[in-house]
Parts: structure tokens; C-alpha cells; sequence
């Protein structure tokens, strides 16, 4: 978390950005190096920037560089990734479970979980967009933060 800085209104603010920025600032100040004053804008218009951008009620779930590498690999997958949705279900031969687990593994390891369910000729591979929580979280904490 961010620590938190004092505004010219008084009021503290936190900020992962002034976090970075506001030590190597002030050490510039302090050799009276030129360069400080140009920060100082740098790290203003960044602030502005970053405070001006409305916080969206949703991540956008669609991977489109995900998608691209699936390529026509594999339809389905390649449609799941460019969707909304977080979750898909393959009801298809083990075969083709298989294809996606070697795709999901070999191109775009840790994006998604797979998980086989059921059994026999009932089973079915589950596949979750596992960033979609953590862009959540961080939606929610932006959110509690302008508000």
C-alpha cells in the first residue's frame, strides 16, 4: 500500500506514485540538481492524469493478446479469451481437453486455471480467467479511493 502524503489543502492522500517519485524529488532538491523541476511537472501531470481517468465498474475481462497467441488453435478457446465472460465450460472429447490444457500451459501459462470435472464420458474441462479477482480488487480500492 501506498503511503500517505499531506495536499496543499491539508487533507492526506495515498499514492503508490508519489511513493516512487517524491524520495528521488527530494534528493534532487536537496543536490539542487535542474533536473528536480522537471520531475516536479512530470510528477504533477502524472497525477493529474492518473486522477482525472474515470474508474470503471468492471475490468475488462477480454485478453486479446492471449487470444491472438491461441490463434485458430482452438475456436472456442480463442472466443472464450476475447469475451466478458470469466468462466467456460468445454464439454468435448478427452482429446480436445487435452489440446486446450497444452495450449493454456505452453502459450499462455498462468492467465488461466483448467480443471477437469466429473467423470467418464460427463467430463468436462472448466477454464477461469484467474486476473479477473486481482482487477477486481484493485477496482474496488481505486473506487474507495476517489470516493
Amino acid at each position: 500500500m501506498g503511503a500517505y502524503h499531506g495536499t496543499p489543502m491539508g487533507t492526506k492522500i495515498e499514492c503508490l506514485l508519489l511513493d516512487h517519485m517524491h524520495p528521488v524529488l527530494e534528493s534532487l532538491r536537496a543536490a539542487c540538481l535542474p533536473a528536480a523541476d522537471k520531475l516536479h511537472v512530470a510528477l504533477v501531470q502524472q497525477l493529474q492524469v492518473a486522477i482525472a481517468r474515470p474508474v470503471p465498474d468492471h475490468p475488462d475481462c477480454c485478453m486479446r493478446t492471449e487470444a491472438e497467441q491461441i490463434g485458430r488453435a482452438h475456436p472456442g478457446l480463442h472466443d472464450f479469451l476475447l469475451s466478458q465472460r470469466t468462466e467456460a465450460t468445454f464439454d468435448t472429447t478427452k482429446a480436445s481437453r487435452m489440446h486446450i490444457h497444452r495450449l493454456i500451459d505452453g502459450l499462455i501459462p498462468g492467465k488461466l486455471s483448467h480443471v477437469s470435472e466429473g467423470s467418464g464420458h460427463g467430463r468436462k474441462l472448466v477454464v477461469r480467467k484467474v486476473a479477473v479477482e486481482q482487477e477486481r480488487r484493485q477496482l474496488a480500492r481505486r473506487r474507495d479511493r476517489q470516493g
